[in-house]
């Protein structure tokens, strides 16, 4: 888990359902952005890294809110290599509010881990 360093007006929503399974607290709020999100782990020893990235749709509900009326694509890079292409929360997981985890391997080299999240694409699903 990470600590977001910054106002969180903006750029954080908070889920207001309950995700079922283990650790359902990760999924209470989501970072959001309309271009890229990035996340650094730093002074780590050097060797590989099993990193397991935790997701759930809990901002594009389908609830037919305005603010819910889409979907939303993105790629995923660990230390500069792209692993998830074009990801859609929901259709990996099945549905909107269910957990999801993706697992990755990742060798740091020199004591930091990044993850950055890149926006591709957004469509309204009216």
């Amino acid at each position: 888990m990470g600590h977001f360093l910054d106002n969180r007006t903006g750029y954080l929503r908070t889920n207001t359902f309950t995700i079922s399974g283990k650790n359902p607290q990760l999924y209470m709020d989501a970072r959001v952005s309309p271009l890229s999100l990035s996340y650094y782990g730093f002074c780590l020893g050097n060797g590989n890294y099993t990193i397991s990235l935790h997701f759930a749709e809990i901002v594009f509900t389908k609830d037919r809110t305005y603010s819910s009326l889409g979907r939303r694509l993105f790629d995923v890079y660990i230390q500069g290599q792209r692993v998830l292409n074009d990801f859609n929360i929901e259709d990996e997981a099945g549905g909107v509010n269910i957990g999801i985890i993706k697992t990755f391997s990742a060798a740091v080299t020199d004591n930091t881990v990044d993850i950055c999240f890149y926006f591709k694409h957004f469509s309204w699903d009216l």
